[in-house]
């Protein structure tokens, strides 16, 4: 049997088949608190297969040599599976028996050669019933956050080895899977944005428009279009600046980026050069939009 970093991170080592046992109970406690927070945020738990976490899987199976592989999420009290080869009909098993849950605890891969030689897992009901689990090979989903929310692994029912390069492919498929969870979220953060910003636009006579963290406008009505003298497809991105007075351009600049960096609303007064010629005295104000971590995501005003 060989494992990749399994002595390493906050825990020690767990009884046969349980969880891993923490060293220090309060900061692992606090550990998982943001962990399970940072999943949550995700907004995935039973939501629909995707075909791109199903081929991830399918990829991972095919090069490891495995009739099964999952992307596995780790829950408070289970462990779902976002993709699913060779274990269907099984959407979750519990987290306590799950092999999973060491591997979130591991900076690397985690690999089990031979789970019937290994006593933390020789009588976990994994390994002696069903699916009979002998060779396990797991890579852990880390978020750019730091918080590892699930594993990419391949399973086995025969005792086996992955060479350099097919652990190489598990970690790459592994960072993959992470790209797709954190840009599946920042779609989804995108689209309660807009229904956020059309909510609140039906029937007011004012200015209304959502940019995101870095000043690009992602929607303005009808109102705010008059105002800055653009169209629609004009007044996204960053086209909304070149209406700015010169001699006003580096003070909204610089408001903008402050707001930001102090996490506060943004409130400035500014002049708008109108494609009629018209000199436009303009006051906006947005409050600020947060992902389910609290972090800023854009900004919702009106002018």
């Amino acid at each position: 049997m060989s494992s990749d970093g399994t002595s390493s991170g906050p825990f020690s080592d767990a009884q046969p088949g349980g969880l891993p046992q923490p060293a220090d109970p309060v900061a692992a406690a606090q550990a998982e608190q943001r962990r399970q927070q940072a999943l949550e945020a995700l907004q995935v738990l039973d939501s629909d297969a995707e075909a791109a976490f199903d081929g991830l899987v399918q990829a991972a199976a095919a090069i490891c040599g495995t009739p099964i592989a999952l992307i596995s999420l780790i829950d408070q009290e289970r462990q779902w599976f976002k993709a699913n080869m060779g274990l269907e009909g099984l959407s979750e098993t519990p987290r306590a028996i799950s092999f999973c849950t060491h591997v979130i605890e591991q900076p690397d891969l985690f690999v089990v050669e031979d789970a019937r030689l290994d006593a933390r897992f020789a009588s976990n009901p994994l390994v002696t019933g069903d699916p009979h689990i002998r060779f396990y090979a797991g890579a852990p989903l880390q978020l750019a956050s730091g918080a590892a929310v699930g594993t990419l692994c391949v399973i086995a029912r025969e005792p086996l080895q992955l060479n350099p390069h097919q652990r190489q492919v598990l970690r790459q498929l592994g960072h993959t899977a992470v790209h797709l969870l954190e840009g599946r979220r920042a779609l989804l953060a995108e689209a309660e944005l807009r229904q956020e910003a059309e909510r609140i636009n039906s029937g007011m006579p004012i200015g209304l428009y959502a940019v995101n963290a870095e000043g690009s406008c992602t929607f303005t009505n009808a109102r705010w279009q008059e105002i800055f003298g653009l169209g629609l497809e004009e007044s996204l991105g960053s086209g909304w600046s070149d209406t700015l007075h010169p001699d006003d351009r580096a003070g909204v600049f610089t408001e903008w980026m402050q707001s930001v960096e102090q996490e506060r609303e943004v409130q400035m007064g500014f002049r708008v050069l109108h494609r009629d010629g018209k000199v436009l005295h303009v006051r906006s104000q947005a409050k600020t939009l947060r992902d389910g971590t609290g972090a800023i995501t854009g900004f919702l005003g009106f002018a």
